[in-house]
């Protein structure tokens, strides 16, 4: 028998590949509509705000008792999860801090960003989905 953690050890390189894919070919590849060049930065902030809103999504769809502190501290972490990531690059980006402020802007107003997060988000949680589908109603009804 196979143990639990290869499964989700191979779901993870998967998840990470089609992660990477998705961002990539759904926002342009590195440059802009407007003709910049963006170093894969728009992309990368999409995988990163996909696996942040996918670890919160599983923690909900996995927990079965919620509590008022779980649920605070919930929504208290994903809604730091923006403001926290924009004062870390504006304080401490150094030399490249106007880089960082720009590319937030334009990345946070490209429909595609959400729709690549979405879709990232989407493909993360679906085996937790079926998983906790397969419990409730199969294995332990």
């Amino acid at each position: 028998m196979v143990p639990a953690y290869i499964y989700t050890l191979v779901w993870s390189f998967i998840g990470g590949f089609l992660s990477y894919t998705i961002s990539v070919n759904t926002m342009g590849g590195p440059w802009m509509a407007n003709g910049k060049t963006e170093d894969y930065w728009n992309q990368l902030v999409a995988i990163y705000f996909a696996l942040v809103v996918s670890h919160h999504l599983q923690i909900l769809i996995m927990v079965r008792n919620y509590t008022f502190y779980m649920v605070f501290f919930q929504v208290f972490s994903f809604l730091m999860c923006i403001p926290l990531t924009v004062w870390m690059n504006d304080d401490l980006g150094g030399i490249t801090n106007q880089y960082y402020k720009t590319q937030f802007s334009e990345v946070l107003q490209s429909p595609l960003f959400y729709l690549s997060v979405a879709l990232q988000t989407f493909i993360h949680c679906l085996p937790f989905i079926i998983y906790r589908l397969a419990e409730d109603t199969i294995i332990h009804p």
